[in-house]
């Protein structure tokens, strides 16, 4: 099933084996009816559900069941968000833990997630499962055995249940593929629940999941929390592995070390992604890494802080893409939030060579180094790219001799912002001249950042989480620079985390006009943001809070003490 008639669909006639193995497979679970009991377990996160489990005044087979029951009917059918399903396995699983005794169950700091049914990335390696990345070629062949990060969610007492969407080669703010189809938000089904870890985001926020781990290098985790109103957290790349996935590229061998990226949760709320970083900030961890930082998880410090006010920094502009006005609203309010509880907040200043603009040009120019989208072509081995990568790689393939040509054009006719993606991009590639040279700018880059901050004497900094609230199917295609405010970070490697604050209001369904924005940004992107507001009320958005790296506790303390503030409690309508 690809879900309700307002989806994008993947065309019958390409269907995979792999989803009919899916559709065709039978599950007990699903033969009993849908209750009150299961809507009420449903709507709790997984930080409230481990503490009933533990005081056992629920038990493991009911929560299992509710979620499975509820990942089919509405993350499936209504979203197109999963890929596979184990849920009769999970509800047999859930028994064997509730045979456990009390003081097994009362061990949270041993078993964090002991009892929470756990929505997977398809890219992480899990028994029984194939980690597709949206790709052809990863279908053929079941994992034989866990991931590290799955076998010590397991491990912690997570149930693994429901596999969730990404799009092909994990590389788009969306969640589409020729596999699985295209994914759905739940707040409005004409929009993207983000990537890549979008299938995540849509399960969790229709509480079809508690809890979920996904991955991100460019915001595939910070994307979908925000475009679906939850929250979602990328640690230090430092902090936690990258073994035990999926690449999606020829071999496995990926030659881009520059720009790391980092696996980390979605959730309802910071409690939960605390849960599940202390789950796999273990010495089984950092013994099967020996390249990680061995920290485990300070729990202390995440629930009390620093043990004096808070100093933060916030802006509202990275100068490369005007957030729309509920953005900037956003990070107004939680800069009140903050001054409400005592803290203090100081406006952030970006000088130019650490704004929107830098950051663009290292982070388009390293992972775009190879030239033509060579990995990615040469990864899917004969399968086609997805329609939406397809004007990418026109671009990709404009011959240099143009390319300067090109470039006066567009700066010469108001398209600047173009034209520095070209200045950036080469087909063929860059020389190791070039490439070393964006190496340089980012090494600058990360300096400038540190200094300021430090200078500042700040311990986190709030600013948009993006430009825009969810994009309208296809909307990625001409505007994911418009995710530069999670790019950053990745650029950076700091710990950064979204979480809901708002929605648009119906008047604030709009994007400023030229007048009102900068000169360098009067152009088609600004354009194409216009289109993309209309429609957008109701729509969540959140802030993003960053702090140094390595600082992951005080960035989830920091999210903790927004979220008590702000107190969401806006749920999508298909709930």
């Amino acid at each position: 099933v690809h879900g309700g008639s307002n989806i994008p669909r993947t065309p019958p006639q390409a269907m995979h084996p792999r989803v009919q193995h899916r559709d065709q497979k039978q599950h007990k679970v699903l033969e009993e009816q849908w209750t009150s009991k299961d809507e009420s377990i449903c709507s709790m996160n997984a930080f409230e559900l481990r503490t009933l489990l533990a005081e056992r005044k629920l038990c493991a087979v009911d929560v299992a069941k509710a979620f499975c029951k509820r990942s089919k009917l509405v993350g499936l059918r209504k979203l197109n968000c999963v890929t596979e399903e184990f849920y009769d396995e999970a509800v047999e699983k859930a028994r064997e833990l509730d045979q456990l005794p009390d003081s097994t169950w009362q061990d949270i700091d041993k078993y964090p997630l002991l009892g929470i049914p756990m929505s997977i990335k398809d890219q992480l390696f899990q028994k029984g499962a194939v980690a597709s990345c949206g790709m052809r070629v990863f279908c053929s062949e079941e994992s034989t055995t866990d991931g590290i990060l799955v076998e010590m969610l397991r491990d912690a007492g997570a149930i693994p249940f429901v596999r969730s969407n990404v799009p092909q080669c994990l590389m788009l703010p969306e969640s589409m593929n020729n596999i699985w189809g295209t994914s759905s938000n739940p707040w409005n089904l004409a929009r993207t629940v983000g990537g890549s870890s979008g299938g995540e985001g849509g399960l969790i926020a229709s509480f079809c999941s508690p809890l979920g781990i996904g991955t991100d290098i460019g915001g595939s985790i910070r994307i979908p929390a925000n475009f679906c109103g939850i929250t979602g957290f990328k640690p230090s790349p430092s902090r936690i592995t990258m073994h035990g996935m999926a690449i999606p590229r020829l071999n496995a061998r990926n030659g881009q070390l520059v720009i790391p990226p980092a696996a980390g949760p979605l959730a309802r709320s910071a409690d939960d992604c605390a849960l599940l970083m202390s789950a796999v900030l273990r010495k089984k961890m950092f013994d099967e890494d020996p390249y990680l930082t061995p920290l485990t998880f300070d729990m202390q410090l995440y629930r009390k802080g620093l043990g004096r006010p808070l100093r933060i920094g916030y802006f509202t502009t990275d100068n490369w893409f005007q957030p729309c006005e509920t953005a900037v609203r956003a990070v107004h309010e939680a800069v009140e939030l903050f001054k409400k509880q005592g803290h203090e907040v100081v406006e952030f200043q970006l000088a130019p060579d650490m704004d929107g603009w830098a950051a663009c040009a290292a982070y388009f120019g390293i992972l775009a180094a190879e030239g033509n989208m060579h990995g990615f072509i040469q990864g899917l081995q004969g399968e086609p790219l997805h329609p939406y990568y397809r004007k990418l790689k026109a671009i990709a393939d404009i011959p240099n001799f143009l390319r300067p040509l090109i470039r006066v054009i567009l700066s010469t006719t108001g398209e600047r912002r173009k034209a520095a993606l070209f200045k950036n991009t080469r087909n063929g590639g860059l020389s190791t001249r070039e490439f070393w040279e964006h190496c340089a700018d980012l090494a600058v880059l990360k300096d400038r950042w540190q200094a300021k901050f430090r200078e500042e004497k700040l311990d986190a900094l709030v600013m948009p989480a993006t430009a825009l609230p969810a994009l309208p199917h296809g909307g990625s295609v001409d505007l994911s620079l418009s995710m530069s405010y999670t790019f950053l970070f990745n650029l950076l490697q700091w710990p950064a985390g979204v979480l809901p604050v708002t929605v648009v209001q119906p008047a604030e369904a709009r994007y400023p006009e030229n007048a009102q924005l900068p000169e360098n940004q009067r152009d088609e992107f600004a354009q194409k943001a216009r289109e993309s507001m209309v429609g957008a009320q109701g729509l969540p958005v959140g802030v993003q809070i960053a702090c140094l790296p390595n600082h992951d506790e005080l960035c989830l303390h920091v999210m903790k003490v927004l979220e008590k503030g702000v107190c969401w409690q806006t749920k999508p309508d298909i709930v």
